[in-house]
């Protein structure tokens, strides 16, 4: 379970790799994040969430898409939820590699 974590760190995809070496084949990863989708979104975080992240040490503008190696997991569920910033909840599946 990754809650609200890969926003913070410095480099998202090392986290996503090292989840990847201690999850066994067919292992399930549980992923809540905010993330900014849609026009509307994207200027609220433009303007107003980029600069309270500075203090708050966490990325406004994320996209977690990039994060997902689609070689080492798939996708079993993406939901969306709440209103502003978007909640997005991944649920991945280690694949056999």
């Amino acid at each position: 379970v990754l809650s609200y974590v890969l926003s913070v760190v410095d480099d998202p995809c090392r986290v996503m790799d090292e989840v990847h070496r201690v999850v066994t084949p067919g292992g399930k990863i549980f992923i809540l994040n905010h993330e900014s989708r849609g026009e509307f979104k994207e200027k609220l975080n433009k303007y107003v969430l980029r600069h309270l992240s500075r203090y708050l040490h966490f990325s406004a503008v994320f996209d977690m898409d990039p994060v997902v190696d689609e070689k080492k997991f798939s996708r079993v569920h993406r939901g969306e939820y709440g209103f502003l910033p978007t909640i997005t909840m991944l649920i991945l599946e280690r694949r056999e590699n």
